[in-house]
């Protein structure tokens, strides 16, 4: 036999989730994100706990509630779109969602590009639109 991989970014590795804040929606999107094969799934309740794992981990998808009063979501995903250029960096908020003012969905819009977030997801969260990015992971 011949002995397994060294390089974390190999065939054989997991691929890797984290997920900052949504604490209501946790279990629906490690489920969704199971189904479009990320084995694996980090929870972050904290600032410091994301960056910890942040650190330690190279992930395939990032998933940020911007919502979240208690993390720093926006700058959270601008480091892990930096330490994860590859990655999908998606990000949560009422406030691109339909029922949203305009002007609020037009300004999460322009700081979510401004941050490196590349999917913005909406809240109430709908499994159709979540499918459409995961499935970019396939």
């Amino acid at each position: 036999t011949q002995p397994g991989p060294l390089e974390p970014d190999s065939a054989f590795s997991n691929k890797r989730a984290l997920v900052v804040g949504a604490a209501a929606e946790r279990q629906r999107l490690e489920l969704l994100l199971a189904r479009a094969g990320v084995t694996d799934a980090d929870a972050a309740d904290s600032t410091e706990a994301a960056l910890e794992w942040i650190g330690r981990n190279r992930y395939v998808c990032g998933v940020f509630d911007l919502d979240e009063h208690h993390v720093d979501a926006w700058q959270l995903a601008r480091l892990f779109a930096q330490h994860n250029p590859n990655a999908l960096t998606m990000g949560l908020s009422a406030h691109a969602g339909p029922l949203a003012p305009w002007l609020n969905r037009r300004r999460v819009r322009r700081d979510t590009r401004r941050t490196g977030i590349t999917a913005l997801v909406g809240r109430p969260l709908e499994d159709g639109e979540l499918n459409r990015w995961l499935d970019l992971l396939v």
